[in-house]
């Protein structure tokens, strides 16, 4: 049993030795690689010889062979020889692994029309663009065209609504149909025969006595057979619609004695249906005062709330017996503060319009871009001093930059330019502020080292910021994005690059919001302002080489600033009449250059003057771009 297990472990032995004795034959193939670049080989590989106009013909494959010279002027094939390339990594490798690596080349070169023979095998290698890829080009807003335009004062429409005059037919035996009215008429007067309303704002004769007096006129429309039966008329003032309980005064009116008389005609009033002239006709209208002296002091003082007093007519005829009527319509007495008159304010706004600006130049560019920026303040009246007022803001803003395609390098079937969005945010607030109906306005309450109407706007449940930069919800962000990361061969050779882009975004916003009461505490004003100011620097970074140790080497050179901007939007606003906004942009843009750059370079003495080397210019800027811009009104960048 023993015997067996030693059998068995010699065999593992002898199986483990044979795997050591591979690894370390393999070991140079294995360390050939790149540290940290692995080449996959899973997908084939677009060949950068085949690019379009380089690519020619085939010739025969003829070696190239280490002969007698070779070895005169210091060849040897498992001599081990140490160089730097053009790139600057340093590689080590035998002689006869560099001759392998020189023919497989030759091969991959005679098979497009080339040779390592010529003085410039890889002359044609150059980048295929678009007609338009050099063309710099630069899109502003237009520029501000002011128009003249006519000044005209607002016209304000006041609504004219009279009591509608029911119509319907006197009853047989009866008074009739009562319609009272407060108003006025002018006898005599086609221009201004009158005016018909259902309520009477009640306003006292001097409202700085100590006893109150007031003179109202009424207006009581009779047919002239009606009129002769009224012997008498007294009218109830009472505090409630249901006119129940005790009156607050009764008045007595003197029917026979009107101030002043009237036919219907033309009178300032509306019904559902046309006026019957029957109707005009018969019916005139009489106009009386009601006089009531409140010694004491049964009408309340009047306030910005309505205090109602509703009128009950009552009628006798000419031997002192009840007439009644139909009562078609309530007229009341208004006793609330009479309003100033007051003008709605006007919305007041300051707007950019939408923009777009864009800077270009050999396929790198950036745009920047808005629907528009707005402030607007408005209010709204209410009762006879009562304000509410609104203050607004809102703004959009983004930018994106334009890159070159490096899968365009070695496929011009792919585009020469891709677009990639950069930021995006939207900024808006609004408070919103109350002036009391009342003459007077209370004094703020103040906490103790904090105004009571100072606030940060940003705290406000009202106002949004929202940023988004690389498609991440995020105000900052400076972390590189990969925007290309391609394998490809040149030749037998595989390589790589990558492109970066590298922002450093950040988007800050301030503000404030304010609320005072003048010091005579008869008006309130509100006032908001806020900064946002978006700042981006984006720059293009880029790296590749071959994917294994040898004798060509490949890099690629990118060091683009792409744009440099700060824009800060100013939003001041204040209650009614005051909205501005100012924005500019500081530009510095397009500075660096972009290539790629290749080279062969054999190291061993008899292939000195094998050392060939191309570059395929993409890009370059000597300088860099610098405006400042104020934008306009119209989204214009002057």
């Amino acid at each position: 049993m023993q015997g067996s297990n030693l059998v068995q472990t010699k065999k593992i032995m002898k199986r483990t030795l044979f795997i050591l004795i591979l690894i370390i034959i393999n070991t140079p193939l294995l360390f050939s690689q790149i540290p940290g670049r692995r080449i996959s080989t899973s997908e084939p590989k677009y060949n950068l010889l085949d690019m379009p106009g380089y690519k020619r013909a085939p010739i025969p494959f003829k070696p190239i062979i280490a002969d007698a010279s070779a070895a005169a002027r210091g060849y040897k094939a498992d001599s081990i020889y140490i160089w730097a390339d053009g790139a600057g990594n340093r590689h080590r490798a035998k002689g006869s692994e560099i001759l392998n690596q020189v023919n497989a080349m030759e091969k991959a070169l005679n098979e497009r029309g080339h040779s390592l023979r010529e003085a410039h095998p890889f002359e044609g290698l150059t980048l295929r663009v678009p007609s338009n890829f050099n063309e710099k080009h630069r899109t502003i807003p237009p520029s501000f065209l002011e128009t003249k335009k006519r000044n005209t004062f607002p016209r304000y429409n006041i609504p004219n609504n009279p009591p509608k005059i029911p119509l319907k037919r006197l009853s047989v035996g009866m008074g009739g149909y009562l319609f009272p009215y407060f108003g006025n008429i002018y006898p005599g007067s086609s221009e201004f025969p009158g005016y018909l309303k259902d309520i009477e704002i009640l306003k006292p004769l001097d409202k700085n006595a100590a006893i109150k007096a007031y003179s109202i006129p009424v207006i009581l429309p009779f047919s002239e057979e009606t009129y002769a039966k009224i012997g008498s008329c007294s009218v109830e003032l009472y505090n409630n619609e249901a006119r129940t309980g005790s009156p607050v005064f009764t008045i007595n009116i003197p029917i026979g004695s009107p101030e002043k008389q009237r036919g219907m005609g033309n009178m300032n009033y509306s019904s559902e249906n046309q006026i019957p002239p029957s109707f005009q006709k018969s019916f005139k209208l009489y106009q009386y005062r009601i006089n009531i002296v409140d010694d004491k002091k049964l009408i309340l003082a009047p306030n910005t709330n309505h205090q109602y007093y509703y009128l009950k007519f009552s009628f006798t005829d000419k031997s002192g017996k009840a007439l009644l009527f139909a009562e078609q319509n309530l007229i009341k007495l208004d006793n609330t503060i009479e309003c100033p008159i007051r003008i709605t304010p006007q919305l007041k706004q300051a707007n950019i319009k939408g923009f777009n600006y864009t800077e270009g130049n050999q396929g790198f560019g950036f745009y920047i871009r808005s629907n528009g920026i707005n402030a607007t303040t408005n209010s709204e009246l209410y009762g006879c001093f009562g304000e509410k007022g609104y203050l607004s803001f809102n703004s959009d803003f983004s930018i994106g930059v334009t890159y070159y395609n490096f899968k365009h390098l070695i496929n011009d079937k792919e585009p020469a330019t891709e677009d990639k969005k950069i930021l995006d945010f939207t900024f808006s607030g609004k408070k919103e502020y109350v002036r009391p109906d009342a003459e007077k306005i209370p004094p703020p309450i103040r906490l103790k080292n904090k105004p009571a109407d100072d606030g940060n706007i940003m705290d406000d449940p009202e106002t949004k910021f929202d940023v988004t930069i690389m498609d991440n919800k995020t105000n900052s962000y400076n972390t590189s994005v990969s925007l290309f990361n391609q394998e490809f061969f040149i030749g037998p050779v595989p390589c790589f690059a990558t492109i970066d882009l590298q922002p450093t975004v950040s988007v800050t916003a301030n503000g404030t919001y304010k609320e005072h009461i003048n010091p005579e505490q008869t008006n309130k004003v509100a006032s908001m302002q806020a900064n946002v100011t978006p700042n981006l620097t984006i720059k293009v970074i880029g790296s590749g080489g071959a994917g294994v140790q040898g004798l060509l080497w490949a890099k690629v050179v990118v060091g683009v600033n792409v744009i440099d901007v700060g824009f800060p939007i100013n939003f001041d606003i204040k209650s009614k009449d005051y909205a501005k906004i100012d924005a500019s942009a500081k530009i510095k843009s397009m500075e660096g250059n972009v290539s790629f750059n290749a080279g062969f370079c054999v190291p061993i003495p008899f292939f000195d003057d094998l050392c060939k080397d191309f570059t395929i210019p993409i890009a370059s800027w000597p300088s860099a771009l610098e405006i400042n811009y104020g934008v306009q009104p119209d989204g214009s960048f002057k």
